[in-house]
């Protein structure tokens, strides 16, 4: 997977995750987690992407691919 800027994104790459940083007063990434935006195909119309500067590439189909329901934890159901 590779971060790319959002203004390399387009419909085509299908579902991504959408990075924010956060930055100090002169504008430097601070060492705090980044938020995280998941999106895929067409974005909302009011989608930020001043905001939203760095997207991931990549094939996240693995995460479903490589689930093991056996090992999930027990749902407390009543």
């Amino acid at each position: 997977m590779e971060l790319k800027p959002s203004s390399e994104w387009h419909e085509e790459l299908g579902a991504s995750i959408f990075v924010c940083f956060s930055r100090d007063e002169n504008g430097d990434i601070v060492g705090e987690p980044p938020e995280l935006h998941y999106g895929s195909g067409y974005l909302e119309e009011d989608f930020d992407f001043e905001k939203w500067t760095h997207f991931i590439d990549g094939d996240f189909n693995f995460i479903f691919h490589d689930a093991d329901p056996d090992n999930f934890p027990r749902r407390n159901c009543q």
